[in-house]
């Protein structure tokens, strides 16, 4: 009865025929067990079509030599590591590349920093404007006054800043290609907020840097104390190193990031823990669009 009601009549006798070797090829059967199941299917067409977006997904994925981590489709996971020179950024880096990536993971570094890979000319001009500019006022990132230099290198600086907006715009579209297209877990090492902390930064163009770039599934905030931040580099002040943990700190009490906002001090754990402490959430999330 069970078989009549939810595969018909005509279907059960031609299987109950089948099992008792009769006339195995009187009646198509692998054909109308096909045609039943895919109108199963069509009777959840919402689960259907995930479970199709996933099949074709893995099958291209395999066509283009990559692999789905436990056998599960995976999405784009944009991470963005925040923390004053000296904190471990890239040390960090590699190491969560080198973890994800030998689970699976396509994995990818992207340096979002004002010291490399910029846009033509600027590193000259960083050069030319180096000499003298300690001292300088920094920009608010708590959205106070919007300081403003009269001399030279205020003015500068803050056509700089913009500048800096507009070659984050171009990294973007790198960061969401490798997020939405490739489907990579997208490592930054450093991130537009770090605009805030550029010399005489014009407010309105760290907003709309801000505004402009991907946002980041995680923003991940790496501290230490001072004096070990300055064994480790000495490329800043003391005021200076206070002022961007302040600014860092202030970005993540506000949550920008869509999935989770986390900080660690770098000076507690040993780089393995801390890896397998960032790696974590983020291969959690990778698969969660997938989950259910």
């Amino acid at each position: 009865r069970f078989l009549d009601k939810e595969f018909g009549k005509s279907f059960t006798g031609s299987l109950v025929r089948l099992l008792h070797n009769d006339d195995q090829h009187e009646y198509p059967l692998a054909a109308r067990l096909k045609v039943h199941l895919v109108a199963k299917m069509l009777q959840n067409p919402r689960g259907t079509y995930t479970r199709l977006f996933s099949v074709i997904r893995q099958k291209l994925l395999a066509m283009l030599g990559r692999t789905c981590p436990f056998g599960r489709p995976t999405r784009g996971v944009l991470v963005a590591l925040l923390g004053s020179d000296g904190s471990g950024k890239s040390t960090l880096a590699r190491h969560m590349q080198v973890y994800l990536s030998g689970i699976g993971y396509s994995t990818r570094i992207i340096y979002m920093g004002r010291g490399r890979g910029n846009l033509p000319g600027i590193e000259s001009l960083r050069n030319f404007l180096a000499a003298g500019t300690r001292q300088d006022q920094h920009a608010d990132p708590a959205g106070r006054s919007d300081p403003a230099g009269s001399d030279f290198r205020a003015v500068i600086f803050r056509a700089g800043s913009w500048y800096y907006t507009f070659e984050n715009m171009l990294r973007g579209l790198w960061l969401s290609y490798n997020k939405k297209i490739l489907g990579r877990i997208v490592i930054c090492d450093r991130y537009i907020y770090d605009l805030y902390n550029m010399k005489h930064a014009s407010y309105m163009a760290c907003k709309t840097g801000q505004y402009l770039a991907p946002r980041p599934d995680f923003n991940i905030y790496l501290k230490a104390p001072i004096n070990t931040l300055l064994s480790r580099k000495q490329e800043r002040t003391v005021s200076e190193i206070e002022e961007h943990n302040r600014n860092y700190e202030n970005i993540i009490r506000q949550k920008l990031a869509s999935v989770d906002s986390l900080q660690f001090d770098t000076s507690i754990l040993n780089p393995e823990t801390l890896t397998l402490h960032c790696s974590m959430p983020v291969i959690v999330a990778s698969h969660d669009s997938y989950s259910g």
